[in-house]
């Protein structure tokens, strides 16, 4: 089993890859603990766009971890 620091870096290493309008969704989300309502003012876009691609964000983040820990030493 990876060690907590490992899947940290892990984490943040799959969140790179990901699609800029992904990735800044789940970084104001998660990361800077913004509400949907502050999100959508900083993005300048609808709330359920917002919504949207957090679950699209979200669903692609957890495919790249799945690969990525399924193929982890």
């Amino acid at each position: 089993m990876l060690e907590l620091r490992s899947r940290q870096v892990m984490v943040r290493e799959q969140m790179e890859k990901l699609p800029a309008k992904y990735r800044s969704v789940l970084i104001l989300r998660h990361l800077q603990e913004r509400t949907y309502e502050e999100m959508a003012a900083i993005l300048t876009m609808p709330m359920g766009t917002i919504k949207t691609q957090l679950v699209r964000a979200r669903h692609h983040l957890k495919e790249r971890l799945y690969n990525a820990f399924s193929n982890a030493p």
